[in-house]
This record gives C-alpha cells, sequence and structure tokens, in this order.
C-alpha cells in the first residue's frame, strides 16, 4: 500500500504526506507509509530511487536520492537514508537510524544505530567493517578521495579510540575534502552513535 497511514498508535487521523520523487521504481507488496505531525507529517522518498517486493517504509522516514532497497527491508519510522546508499535484503532498521550517503548494507544486517557515509556495515547489530571503496570508485571519486575516506574510516573503527581522539587524527592525517567533511559533519551530527 502506498500513502497509507501510519502504524503508529499516537495517529489521530491529521492531514500528513507521503512525498515520492521522480523516476522509482516500487516494487510488489511494498508499503510506504504517511508522516506523523511528530516529525513535520511527511514521508519523503526521493528521485531515481528502487524499492523492491515487500519494502516497508514507515512514517517520517526520509530517503535520499538514487537510494536501491532490496527485498524485504523494514524501515521503522524517522529512519533517514542519503543518497545513493544501497541496502541488501532482510534488513532490518531501528527508529531514528541514519544511513550515511554511498553506504552499502549487507543483508540480514539489523541496524541500531547510525552507519557512517562511504561505509560497507553488516551483522546483527550491524556494524562498520570497511570502506565502500568498490561503491565510491565506481561513482567517481579519485583515487586520493578513495584513500583519504578510507584512512578516516579506518581511524573511526579500527584501534580502539573515542570518537573524538578519531576525528583529531583524521584532521591531523587527513586531507580535507568535500566528501571527508561530510563524513566528519555525519560524526559530529550522530544523536544515536555510530555503529563501530
Amino acid at each position: 500500500m502506498v500513502g497509507g497511514q501510519p502504524q503508529d498508535i499516537s495517529y489521530k487521523g491529521e492531514p500528513t504526506k507521503l512525498i515520492i520523487g521522480d523516476n522509482n521504481i516500487i516494487r510488489e507488496f511494498t508499503t510506504l507509509n504517511c508522516g506523523t505531525t511528530k516529525d513535520g507529517g511527511v514521508t519523503q522518498i526521493g528521485n531515481n530511487c528502487m524499492l523492491m517486493a515487500y519494502v516497508h517504509i514507515a512514517h517520517d522516514c526520509k530517503l535520499g536520492h538514487h537510494v536501491i532497497v532490496a527485498n524485504s527491508t523494514q524501515f521503522a519510522g524517522h529512519v533517514h537514508v542519503d543518497d545513493y546508499a544501497r541496502i541488501g535484503g532482510m534488513v532490518g532498521i531501528a527508529q531514528f537510524a541514519r544511513i550515511g550517503r554511498y553506504a552499502y548494507i549487507g543483508g540480514g544486517a539489523t541496524i541500531n544505530k547510525d552507519i557512517l557515509p562511504y561505509s560497507i556495515a553488516e551483522g546483527n547489530w550491524a556494524k562498520v567493517r570497511a570502506t565502500n571503496k568498490v561503491g565510491i570508485s565506481r561513482a567517481g571519486f579519485s583515487k586520493s578521495e578513495v584513500d583519504g575516506i578510507y584512512r578516516a574510516i579506518r581511524f573511526l573503527i579500527m584501534g580502539g579510540r573515542t570518537i573524538a581522539e578519531a576525528l583529531q587524527k583524521i584532521d591531523e592525517e587527513c586531507e580535507m575534502t568535500p566528501h571527508l567533511q561530510h563524513l566528519i559533519d555525519f560524526v559530529k551530527s550522530s544523536e544515536n552513535g555510530i555503529a563501530r
């Protein structure tokens, strides 16, 4: 069902919306719920997305552009997914989780924390395991950009550093680019914590 009422007991029939962009593929038995008044009243799907069969997008979710979601993946409310993310089949995503741009989520993962942009995450509970080097290279990132993101993600997920220590190391040892700044901003704005 597309545009059904949110599955939230606080919903009392308020006028809320589902906004779907252009050139999307929405396959059979996918459910897309309208928003609630708790979060602006809008569930939003960007442009050029593919939602495979049996995907559920709950109330107040926001998907960017060029997002691909495989079969039977379930989004709880208020999930935000940035552009070019790839989400495998049978993934469960908890409320308020964020998935960064160009992230790749392995099938069957369960996500309860934010997933770094440009990373690969898998597991139950999902953890960032690596940099999505293949995905961002295919997207046209330069070798130096890929190498810088790779180093930054390693600083964040390896070595037992605190987030503050990892960010300091990135600042000291990585060449700043717009993509690297996006990664840093994502980490700094995380309210759920980073899956690492």
